[in-house]
Order: structure tokens, then sequence, then C-alpha cells
């Protein structure tokens, strides 16, 4: 399943630190852009499957190639030679090349997935901040409302993943 993702890699890294005053926009933008980052995180994930496939094939390859030439010959080569053989083959240099830029790669959407998630924490931690800031000066909405509001948030998520509240409990 792949879904399209919104924004790129550039995008999401250009958003990663919040600089908008505009905090419930960020929070607006938070599930899209980590949507897009794990789209990124699968197809470095699939990349890297992919690469490793790739490798160990060739690896395979060669090396019943080269065993199947000293059956052929007669000639007295030890399996540390094969390996070694394999090991030093240019196509097989290439492909581990691949297959660790390809880890790399995944590795780095994994911190950006990390780092997304310390986003979001703060994107909370700032509207918390500014929900007290309001309820102090009067401006705010009541802490029961709050309550009602953040409920009604909840009921409609259920609804939209299709649960119902006695399947919770």
């Amino acid at each position: 399943m792949k879904l399209q993702s919104k924004y790129g890699l550039d995008e999401l890294l250009k958003r990663l630190a919040i600089t908008s005053n505009q905090i419930e926009q960020e929070a607006l933008d938070q599930p899209l852009l980590f949507s897009s980052l794990a789209n990124f995180y699968s197809s470095s994930f699939r990349e890297m499957l992919r690469a490793k496939a790739k490798l160990e094939e060739r690896e395979a390859e060669l090396g019943i190639l080269f065993r199947q030439k000293r059956k052929d010959s007669d000639s007295r080569i030890t399996e540390r030679e094969i390996t070694d053989l394999v090991t030093k083959s240019k196509t097989v240099r290439e492909l581990r090349k691949n297959y660790e830029e390809a880890c790399e790669k995944e590795v780095y959407a994994k911190l950006l997935i990390d780092a997304y998630k310390m986003r979001r924490d703060s994107i909370r931690i700032v509207a918390e901040i500014r929900r007290g800031e309001m309820a102090q000066s009067g401006s705010g909405v009541s802490w029961e409302e709050e309550k009602l509001r953040r409920k009604q948030d909840e009921l409609l998520r259920r609804r939209k993943w299709g649960q119902s509240e006695e399947e919770d409990e």
C-alpha cells in the first residue's frame, strides 16, 4: 500500500523546526508531515531490503560459480578462498556499497521519525502553555468546555476507525 506524499524530504526537513507563531497551523500540519515521513521511511526500508537481496543473490551466484570451477578443474581451492574471491568481486563491492547506503538512508528515516515525534510533543507543550495563559487571562475556554471538546474529538476518531465505545471496554 503506497500513499501519496504531499511533502518531499526537503520540505520535511524545512518544516521540522517550529518557526510559526501559529501553533494551531503547525498542529494541523503535523499529521500530514508525519504521514509523508512514514512513506519516506517505508520506501527507504524497501530499498534497503532490495539492496540486501541483490547483494546476497550475487554472492550466492558467484559462490556457486567458483565452486563449480573448482570442481571442474580439480584445483585445491578452499571455502575461505572462495569467500575471499566473492568478497573481492567488483560487482559484490558495488552491491555492498549500495546496500550500506540504503541502510544509512533507512536509519536516517528512523531518526527523522524520532525528531518528528519530538516536534509533536513540542507542539503539545506550547499549546498547553498557551491554553494555560488564556485560562489565566480569562479569555480562554473553561476546563469543562475543554474536557467536552476532547471527548468529542475522541468519539469522532473512534467513529472514523469504526470502533464503538463498548468495543474498547
